[in-house]
Formats: structure tokens, sequence, C-alpha cells
């Protein structure tokens, strides 16, 4: 950014000084102080100081914070993260229980967060632009410890280097994706509250509050974290068209291990209208992402690598870790993963109610309890449920939002609905049952006379005209 404005730096310690007093006085409710809005607020806001130990242990703060080669500093920023992400898992699953949704609008006007929220996204943009892929928080990827989506954005091989201009080319590209991923996440954001929240100022309030996150500003150049949060945001943004859902949900589940534990709840949502659309859509989309590394695969092995990738299987049996699991025995996480499993199996029973509400509080605890189970840097990636978490913050009460009034029917093609007509009237009329009578026709029915109500008493008939000549 410094090659636009001059003498721009802002380090990373004192944009979450910015970035928090920013957060407060936009939307802290002062009028009421002991409320669930405020509580969420502060308890976000405690996730930076997690996010800067884990930086400065790693020395990525210097010469600000001198590196610590202990560790200890780093690992204290790790439990921070997961004692944050354990608590906010808690809050969305008793969300569902949270049945009064007062309206607590921001102190700042729509035209205010607008500009807010366009002003955020030129900076945030330029940082991407004009500076590196990736942050300095965010080590180069580990094929052996990540899915297939972390290793595809990871630097080629060295026996297989590249180019200065397909190196370039590739810079760009990536570069353009991860601003264009931000841009989806804050539309997303803003046609959720104008379709579903039926409320503007909402859609564009969550998307200022998105942006002005300390993750977010650090974190903006990273695909790996923010497009599988992507993917199931617009899932839930398009939860009227299941097919299209499950297409997205799938879409993520092949770029990253975790929207498979979201199967079980959201087939539940649609078990009374568009269960076989949405399977449907999964299926399709996971087999044309198979077809894809089918065709990218130069040999069945690597195919069947990132096969076995994409599915989880390189989590389930980690050959190395980074960060919380890396100085902890993996035993420790083999309940944790049964814990996980079990959790989203339930979602499946619990709660009874399928509500938009409970799909979208439901979907964004999974994603966080994610946090737990990845062996690399578990708990950094706040992009999974971050957008999904501000999303139910600010929403009002969902619980009309059911399956079997929201989710639209499919309609026949137009040439199917003249062809049914047809053959239905030359088919022959259907022989009458033993003892079963046929309905009055309309001729046969008495017609009301012009001048008789049909709440007073019937008028007497007129009496018949005289004779004449009598």
């Amino acid at each position: 950014m410094g090659e636009i404005l001059a003498g721009y730096d802002l380090q990373p310690t004192t944009w979450v000084y910015i970035a928090s007093l920013m957060i407060v006085g936009i939307f802290f409710k002062f009028s009421r102080v002991l409320s669930v809005r405020n509580l969420d607020l502060l308890a976000m806001l405690a996730i930076a100081p997690g996010m800067l130990l884990v930086a400065a242990g790693r020395g990525l703060l210097a010469p600000l914070v001198p590196p610590d080669p202990s560790a200890q500093r780093e690992q204290l920023g790790y439990w921070w993260l997961f004692v944050m992400t354990g608590f906010f898992s808690i809050r969305l699953l008793l969300d569902t229980l949270m049945v009064r949704r007062p309206l607590l609008t921001p102190n700042l006007s729509t035209g205010g967060l607008t500009f807010t929220l366009a002003a955020l996204l030129v900076f945030l943009s330029a940082n991407v632009l004009t500076g590196k892929v990736r942050p300095g928080f965010e080590p180069a990827p580990s094929a052996s410890a990540c899915t297939a989506l972390t290793a595809w954005l990871g630097d080629p091989p060295a026996d297989q280097p590249e180019d200065a201009r397909r190196q370039a080319w590739r810079a760009a590209l990536t570069r353009g994706a991860a601003v264009a991923v931000q841009l989806l996440i804050v539309a997303g954001l803003i046609v959720l509250g104008a379709r579903h929240y039926d409320n503007v100022q909402t859609g564009v309030a969550a998307a200022a509050w998105y942006l002005l996150m300390p993750y977010t500003a650090e974190a903006t150049a990273c695909l790996d974290h923010f497009l599988p949060g992507l993917l199931l945001l617009w899932a839930v943004v398009c939860y009227r068209r299941p097919a299209l859902a499950g297409a997205l949900l799938a879409v993520a589940a092949g770029l990253i291990w975790y929207p498979l534990l979201l199967l079980p709840l959201w087939c539940a949502f649609y078990a009374r209208r568009g269960l076989l659309r949405f399977l449907a859509g999964v299926l399709a989309a996971l087999g044309a992402m198979a077809l894809i590394l089918v065709l990218a695969a130069d040999h069945p092995a690597q195919w069947l690598h990132h096969w076995r990738q994409m599915f989880g299987f390189g989590v389930l049996a980690p050959q190395q870790c980074r960060g919380f699991w890396e100085h902890h025995d993996l035993v420790f996480r083999s309940p944790v993963m049964v814990a996980q499993a079990a959790a989203a199996v339930s979602m499946g029973l619990w709660p009874a109610q399928k509500n938009l509400a409970a799909l979208l509080s439901c979907t964004a605890a999974l994603a966080a309890g994610a946090q737990f189970v990845h062996p690399y840097d578990g708990g950094l990636y706040l992009g999974w449920y971050l957008p999904l978490l501000i999303a139910v913050v600010l929403r009002p009460n969902l619980e009309d939002r059911v399956a079997e009034a929201t989710v639209r029917d499919v309609k026949p093609p137009k040439w199917l609905e003249r062809l049914i007509p047809r053959r239905a009237g030359n088919a022959l009329p259907a022989p009458a049952a033993q003892g079963a009578t046929e309905p009055p026709s309309a001729e046969a029915l008495p017609k009301p006379t012009a001048d008789r109500a049909d709440w007073g008493p019937a008028k007497p008939d007129a009496e018949p005209p005289p004779a004449a000549g009598g």
C-alpha cells in the first residue's frame, strides 16, 4: 500500500487496536450493555490476542517483539485460540434456544456503513495486489499435512521449478482470486441480509463487521482460509434451491475435508422437501471434481493421493503436524475426532425443528469444531466459520423459514405441461366401483335465485297474475 499512499505503514498490532475501537463504536449497544450482542462482540475481539501471540512466537512481529525460541508464546496463542473456538462452538449450539431476537441496529447509518465497507474493500484489496500473496503469519503449506486445496495452492516441488513468467502469472492469478473471494463473501452477507433477513442494513452491517475483523486484514490473501467459508455462506444463501446448495457444499467438501461433516444436518433439513435434489447436487459436484482430478493427474497414484486428501484421509493420520498438535501427543486427538463425528451425526436429530436459524448456527458450530481436529494450524482457520458466525449474531427470528414453506417446487417444462393435458383428455374414464355414487353435476344442483340472500330467510314466491276476463 506504500506505493499508492506515501508513508503508509500499518503494523498488525496497530490495526488490531484501531479495528477493535471501530467495531465497538459501530456495533456495541450502549443502551443495552448486558445483551448477548455485546457479549458476542467482545468475544470476537478476544480472538486477536491469540493471533498476535502465534505471530510473535514465530518471530513475525520483530523487531517490535523479539522472537521466542522456546515456542512457549506460540503455544499460549494456540491455547487462547482453542478456548475462544470452544466458546463459539457452545454459543452457536445454544443459538437455536434463543427465541427472542430484537432488532439491534448499528450505531451508524446505512450510508455510513456503505462508505466504511467500500473503503475497507479498497484498502484490503490494495494490500493483496501490491504485497505478498500470503501474509507473514502463514507459512508455506505442506502437502503431507494439509488437504488437496492447500497442497495445490502451495509452491511447486523443488524438482519442477517454474520459469519467471509462469511464476508471475501464477502469483497474479492467486492475488486476483483472493480479492474475488473477499468480494463474494461481502456480497453473500449483503444478499443474506436483504433476501432472508428482510433488512438490507443488517446485511451491510454484517459485511462491514467482517472486513473490520483483524483476522480478515491479516489473512486476506489466504485462499485456503476463506474459500471453504465462502462456499458454505453461499450454500446458506441459496438454501431455497436444494440442488445448487448441495453442489456448493460438495465443492467445499472437495476442497477441504470438514464440510463432509455437514451432510447429516443438511439432509435432515431437506428431509420433507428437496432431499433428492440436494443429494443429486452433491453427487454431481463430487463426480465433476473427481473427473477434474483424473484429467489433472499424471498417473493413477497421484490421482489416488489427491482423492484421499479430498475426503480427509490425510487428516485422520497426518504424517506431520504444525501448531497445537505439533507439541502434543496425537493420542489425545483421537477422542476429539470421535466427539466431532458424534456431534455431526447428532445434528441430523437435534434440533428437532430444522429451520434456517438452526441450519445457519449448526453449520457454523461444526465448522468451528473442525479447528480442534485439523492437524495443521488448527485454530487459525477462522475464515471457515467467521462469516457464518457474524450472520448468526445479527440474524432475526427465522423460525418460519423451513424447507416445507420456502424450498421451491420443481416445475415441469412447458412442453410437458402441454402434453399431460392432451393425454389426460384422451384417456377413457375409469368405471365406477360398486356402491359408489357419482357427485351430482352442475346442472342438477339447485340454482340460487337472484333475489335470495345467503344469510336471510327465503322470500315467498310471487302470486300468479289473474286470468284474463276473470
